[in-house]
């Protein structure tokens, strides 16, 4: 069977909206489909990496971007630690909460499935059991 980018894309969007939002790594499971939907010359490609870029500017400094951490880091410390007063604290000592980070993340997955609607307006699925 050959798998065409059409069809391709259409597994893509079916992902997207089954993913368990209590799955470890759900962001990064998240981010990693949406950047395969879009086109990396695109312009819905660079607004992505920017706003993901954004978080992790909220969390790290730019010492710590330079040396690898990414918002992967942010989402392992977010799961590894419980506590719902749990913050990030930069070296100028402003505090960042879960939530605050949580906010965003979800703001982004807001544009992605707005995106998503996008693309799959017309697109009729099927279940195949």
């Amino acid at each position: 069977m050959v798998v065409t980018r059409y069809s391709y894309q259409e597994l893509i969007l079916l992902r997207l909206l089954e993913l368990n939002q209590l799955m470890p790594h759900y962001w990064s499971e998240l981010f990693l489909m949406a950047f395969q939907l879009f086109d990396p010359a695109s312009e819905e490609y660079a607004k992505l990496q920017e706003m993901i870029r954004k978080v992790e500017q909220m969390v790290f400094d730019e010492e710590q971007l330079k040396a690898g951490m990414s918002l992967y880091d942010i989402e392992m410390a977010i799961e590894s630690n419980p506590d719902y007063y749990a913050y990030f604290e930069k070296s100028d000592g402003t505090q960042i909460t879960k939530f605050d980070i949580e906010r965003e993340l979800n703001k982004i997955k807001s544009w992605i499935y707005e995106k998503v609607r996008e693309k799959s307006v017309g697109r009729k699925f099927q279940r195949f059991r």
